[in-house]
């Protein structure tokens, strides 16, 4: 090569200054020797301003070691370089990139340099390559790219929008790991596939989600190759099907689930084609018809109907115009497979395409024979209830909550404020109805519509002259109907005033009589008291001077002087317990029945009984009266006893909401005739030799027991002994 001096002089450096490609001279020293105006205009400098420069000041630092490492081998080895890329900063501080050939002339110790601008270039490489990549990470479907390894190189971002996972979790990534492991074996197929062909198309796999879900999707890949054939890289297109695939289990589960409900309807159901034969039938026609489904695939729906004038009625044997619109419904004898007829409802429509093509027909059987027996019973019934409403005296009227009047039957003898046909389709505000009923009968009205009970209510009011009384019950009978029947109680409550008056009048004259009883018992004391004591003197001081006719009548006169007195203690007695209403309270049975032992210690050791009991509970009375119970019937057991050693037992079970308690005894017993008497004041079945008593201890139990409610009663035979039952209340909440 020419040397520098030459290379000045000839015609070459004014070629290369015109060029438009960059030129520049170093000696082996780095310094610029010359540089053409395109390499200068590049750097924003003047090709005078870079001579002298070094320049590896000019190279951009990050190019200036690779820059340095090309200079020293070109000077060490002197080889030329055929192409090497750099990059040089401005003056406006941009890169300018170059691409360069270099030769070196070792005589003159200089290194000649053309190159090639490539800065707007590479800028535009650049662009375009991003808006690829932009295009290709922004793509709506699911791209993914793979080396030759099938190791992810980059996928888009509907990728990872998909699938949960950032770039730099998934790129590097093997192709299998991104599946579920139960499509390891598809992925072998594709691969297979690609290997062979260099594409596959749409096979279905599932895609996995980084929060373990997985996405149902369609892989289709497509390999690229180079000139041997070989794949080097690998583009991946996935489908999204997963609302393709929740559609089809959506209509899968639709299917199954229109399938159990077409067998679950409980009526019986067909589907038949434009020709009316049966395509489909349910369940329950076994049930109706007695045929099995499969029996009437095929059949025409004529096989179900009673006659085929009933069949051609509903239009089936020819042009139905009901069919040709909406579900219709008609009530039409059928027939069971054994031949009896049974009425049914239908509900028939057609099946149309939205082109308005028949497709078939649809009907809904449901089996009205126990329907049809109620409705006859009801009209029966209807007949019924209108008798009894005409035969009844009371005004009988049908409202509903607007107070309107729907109908009215006239009550025997009652006066009206307008006739019935005045009054019919009215409401009670548009009738002579006084303003304080008509509210009344309203608020009413609402009460029982709205869920209340049976409302009634009495008023009174002036008609034709005279006073009347009414009484107007109010019952529902309907959604939204009631109605109301209107007595008139006017002769009710003149007998009830009359009641009252003479309840009052009793009441006066029974506590007059208690007055009395209780003044003549106490004032009957004390003559009684002198009349003992002084035939008591006369037996002890005279009884040597009379004759034993006298003696006699001295011991009848202590006998019924006695006898007088224990009447009159009783009779007191009896009058003050039946004045004496204690407050019920809890009692305890045992410790009731203990103290009345206690106060029978004496007579029980006297006559050796032997008192057993079952477990006593707790009940609503009187403490003292419960044991003045006790104590009268286990005396009663004592005193009269067989010739058998005495036993009494005390039982208790419950009968709802009372105990019912008892004393059995083996004592002598009470004729079935005597066993109601027994119970009555004064009343005695033995005379008075025979045993003690006034007859009242009965009497008493009967009184206080009835006070709670309960009841008292024997049960005996004569000679067998007897069991005295009586109820006393539970305590609430408290059961044994």
């Amino acid at each position: 090569m020419e040397t520098y001096q030459e290379f000045t002089a000839n015609g070459y450096q004014r070629f290369c200054e015109q060029s438009i490609d960059p030129f520049y001279c170093v000696n082996f020293e780095g310094k610029i020797r010359w540089a053409n105006r395109a390499f200068a205009r590049a750097l924003g400098k003047t090709p005078e301003g870079l001579v002298d420069q070094d320049l590896i000041d000019l190279v951009a630092a990050e190019d200036q070691e690779s820059t340095r490492k090309v200079h020293r081998d070109m000077v060490e080895l002197g080889c030329d370089v055929l192409q090497f890329r750099n990059r040089y900063r401005s003056d406006n501080g941009r890169f300018k990139v170059f691409d360069w050939s270099h030769r070196v002339e070792r005589e003159t110790k200089l290194i000649y340099s053309a190159g090639r601008d490539l800065t707007h270039r590479l800028a535009e490489l650049h662009r375009r390559e991003q808006e690829l990549r932009s295009l290709y990470e922004e793509s709506p479907v699911i791209l993914c790219s793979l080396d030759r390894r099938r190791n992810v190189e980059t996928v888009s971002n509907r990728w990872l929008a998909t699938t949960g996972y950032r770039r730099d979790e998934v790129v590097g990534a093997h192709f299998r790991e991104l599946f579920a492991s139960g499509c390891r074996d598809t992925i072998d197929i594709v691969d297979a596939q690609l290997n062979k062909d260099g594409v596959c198309e749409e096979i279905p796999c599932r895609l996995r989600k980084k929060d373990g879900g997985l996405i149902d999707v369609l892989v289709s890949a497509r390999a690229e190759r180079n000139t041997r054939g070989e794949s080097f890289r690998y583009h991946y297109v996935l489908t999204d099907i997963s609302e393709r695939v929740r559609a089809q289990q959506e209509l899968e589960r639709q299917r199954v689930l229109l399938e159990a409900f077409f067998n679950a309807v409980p009526d019986a159901t067909v589907i038949a084609g434009p020709d009316r034969r049966i395509a489909l039938a349910n369940a329950a026609v076994t049930d109706i018809f007695g045929y099995s489904p499969e029996e009437l695939i095929g059949q025409t729906t004529e096989t179900l109907y009673a006659s085929h004038e009933d069949y051609v009625e509903q239009g089936h044997g020819g042009h139905n115009p009901s069919l040709s619109g909406k579900a219709h419904t008609y009530r039409v004898q059928y027939r069971r497979k054994d031949g009896q007829a049974f009425p049914a409802d239908t509900v028939g429509a057609t099946i149309r395409t939205p082109s308005n093509v028949v497709l078939g027909y649809l009907g809904l059987i449901r089996d009205v024979s126990d329907r049809v027996a109620a409705e006859k019973a009801i009209e029966v019934n209807r007949q019924r209830a209108e008798a009894i409403a005409n035969a009844l005296p009371d005004m009988v009227m049908r409202m509903d909550r607007q107070g309107t009047i729907l109908d009215l039957k006239e009550g025997h003898g009652i006066p009206l404020f307008a006739a019935r046909d005045e009054a019919v389709g009215k409401r009670l505000s548009e009738l002579p109805v006084p303003e304080w009923l008509q509210e009344k009968a309203m608020e009413s009205v609402r009460s029982v519509l709205d869920g209340g009970a049976m409302v009634a209510y009495e008023y009174g009011a002036h008609l034709e002259g005279r006073d009347l009384e009414f009484e107007a019950r109010i019952v529902r009978s309907g959604d939204d109907e009631v109605i109301c029947l209107v007595r008139d109680i006017t002769e009710r409550k003149r007998s009830e005033k009359a009641l009252r008056e003479a309840n009052m009048l009793l009441e006066t004259s029974n506590t007059r009589l208690k007055q009395f009883v209780n003044l003549a018992s106490h004032d009957l004391q004390e003559p009684l008291r002198t009349i003992s004591s002084f035939c008591q003197l006369l037996q002890m001081k005279y009884q040597d001077k009379v004759d034993a006719e006298g003696k006699k009548y001295i011991e009848f006169a202590v006998d019924g002087a006695a006898r007088m007195r224990a009447l009159i203690r009783d009779l007191l007695m009896y009058s003050r317990m039946e004045q004496d209403e204690e407050p019920l309270a809890a009692v305890n049975g045992q410790d009731a029945l203990n103290e009345a032992k206690r106060n029978l210690q004496a007579v029980i050791e006297e006559t050796g009984a032997i008192i057993t009991q079952d477990e006593l509970p707790m009940v609503r009375f009187s403490h003292r009266q419960l044991v003045q119970v006790f104590q009268n019937l286990i005396g009663n057991a004592l005193k009269y006893k067989s010739q058998e050693t005495p036993t009494v037992h005390l039982g208790a079970a419950r009968e709802g909401q009372f105990w019912r308690l008892s004393v059995e005894d083996n004592g002598i017993g009470i004729a079935p005739q005597y066993q109601d008497r027994i119970f009555e004041l004064f009343q005695r079945l033995h005379g008075k030799g025979e045993y003690e008593g006034t007859g009242i201890g009965l009497a008493i139990c009967k009184l206080v027991i009835e006070r709670t409610g309960g009841r008292v009663w024997v049960e005996s035979q004569q000679g067998t002994g007897s069991t005295f039952y009586f109820t006393l209340p539970c305590i609430a909440g408290l059961v044994k």
